[in-house]
């Protein structure tokens, strides 16, 4: 009766625990979530990843690996509890896909998490690790891809060095989740940081070239006007944008406007100047 009570008490605490870390597994994936609606960069989500999967699972250290498809390496982006050597070392040495076969990298191509309780005495180890192991001295690791759509973008890993880390089927698993979760954030940022590059550039040539350009809405209001059309106008764009056509440009140009407006036909050219007291004129 003693050991039947004993196996039931055991059990009930591992499904607490387990639920513990699902309902920390969420909030965690909110927390970072939440970055994607506020200016965030990428190193700012790979370390709020790294961090809150470390609390979670008690990790002594922690890496986020993306694969480099062009040059066909898997580079470190973010570590934490590394010493400085250490970090400095995982940044400066990404790992060659197709000739260091590793840990990492064979879950970089298989897709599969990797767990090891006791590595030095792991058989599945590799030449390669072997020689990784003289530096990083690891007791145990998690190895996990992140993925977006099936394709691996890269690996989440954690470590132990100062004990065995004892994962059930069901860390594991949870730990999966987490770098799924994981994999779509670090993607949407990377595709916002990306729009945010296209509209920079789109900015700065718009800036940069020599001719006047605003752009106008289907309702006729100003929505940009680079600063060539500002010194023609000899207004100041706060003064423009935002506003009807026809409040700040002269009735030849709102006429224009509209019959391009109104045909939704591209104008071929059109030319009107502006006089200067000088008897010189701006064309535009």
């Amino acid at each position: 009766m003693k050991r039947c009570t004993e196996y039931h008490r055991k059990k009930i605490d591992r499904y607490r625990d387990e639920l513990d870390k699902k309902g920390r597994i969420l909030a965690s994936i909110c927390r970072i979530s939440r970055l994607l609606n506020r200016p965030a960069n990428r190193d700012k989500i790979l370390q709020a990843i790294l961090h809150e999967s470390q609390n979670i699972f008690g990790f002594s250290r922690g890496v986020i690996l993306q694969i480099n498809k062009a040059e066909e390496k898997l580079e470190a982006k973010y570590c934490i509890g590394f010493t400085p050597n250490e970090s400095a070392h995982a940044m400066a040495h990404p790992l060659r896909m197709k000739t260091q076969i590793c840990r990492e990298t064979i879950t970089a191509r298989s897709g599969k998490t990797r767990y090891t309780r006791d590595v030095p005495n792991d058989p599945r180890l590799t030449e390669y690790d072997r020689k990784m192991e003289k530096i990083w001295k690891r007791v145990s690791t998690i190895t996990v891809p992140l993925k977006i759509n099936r394709e691996v973008i890269g690996v989440i890993e954690g470590d132990r060095i100062d004990q065995e880390m004892d994962l059930s089927p069901s860390d594991i698993k949870l730990f999966t989740t987490f770098a799924n979760q994981a994999s779509i954030i670090l993607e949407n940022a990377r595709l916002y940081e990306q729009v945010l590059a296209e509209r920079n550039l789109a900015e700065n040539i718009l800036e940069s070239v020599p001719n006047g350009i605003f752009a106008v809405d289907r309702n006729r209001m100003v929505r940009s006007i680079n600063a060539t059309a500002e010194k023609i106008m000899k207004r100041k764009r706060k003064k423009i944008l935002g506003r009807s056509v026809s409040e700040v440009f002269r009735r030849d140009v709102v006429e224009m406007l509209d019959d391009f407006i109104g045909s939704q036909k591209a104008t071929q050219y059109a030319e009107i100047a502006t006089s200067r007291k000088d008897k010189t004129a701006d064309i535009y």
